[in-house]
């Protein structure tokens, strides 16, 4: 039996969706964008429900600077409370998200935006809620977009990477890897 995806289409793209059950949100969804301009909006996105843990957050960060080198991470605390200023790591002073983002696990979402100078915008930009095991909440999401040129190798590993750091995915394995070669051929040809 293959995968049960839904999809749907707009001149602004196309969503890929593998739906939850009635009345629950889309276990994983997908925008690609139909256009291609010179910004970071018109680059795919895909996410899912579960959230990540701090040493998760560092161990992507420290990947995602592996993959773009002489690249920066900058690195954000979102809450309902005031948070501190994001900051910059470069690879090898990753160590310090787990400083930075410790203390806010399990009341925080946390986005990485990997940048290389020379560039006009992000090439990778992550997001997730920070959670331990208990702290999960159903409606926890977490994220990947990726500029086009990373979607044929090492971005979609990261993708990979981040899926299998998740805390409570709704998505089996199977199921995601399926969406994700889905999602991959989709972006590819657009």
């Amino acid at each position: 039996m293959g995968l049960s995806l839904w999809t749907s289409s707009s001149p602004l793209g196309e969503w890929l969706v593998i739906p939850g059950g009635l009345g629950f949100p889309p276990v994983a969804r997908a925008f690609i964008p139909s256009k291609k301009f010179e910004d970071f909006e018109s680059e795919p996105a895909i996410e899912w429900r579960g959230s990540v843990g701090v040493t998760s957050v560092r161990d992507l960060a420290h990947r995602s600077l592996t993959i773009l080198p002489q690249s920066e991470c900058a690195c954000e605390i979102w809450a309902d409370e005031p948070t501190p200023e994001p900051r910059l790591f470069e690879l090898g002073t990753e160590d310090g998200i787990l400083g930075y983002v410790g203390e806010w696990s399990s009341r925080a979402n946390v986005s990485l935006s990997v940048q290389r100078s020379s560039d006009n915008f992000p090439m990778i930009y992550m997001w997730g809620a920070v959670r331990d095991a208990a702290g999960q909440d159903p409606t926890d999401e977490v994220g990947v977009k990726l500029d086009r040129r990373l979607i044929n190798g090492a971005g979609l590993e990261l993708v990979r990477m981040c899926f299998s750091y998740t805390i409570g995915p709704v998505a089996q394995s199977s199921t995601f890897g399926e969406f994700l070669d889905n999602f991959q051929k989709r972006a590819l040809t657009t």
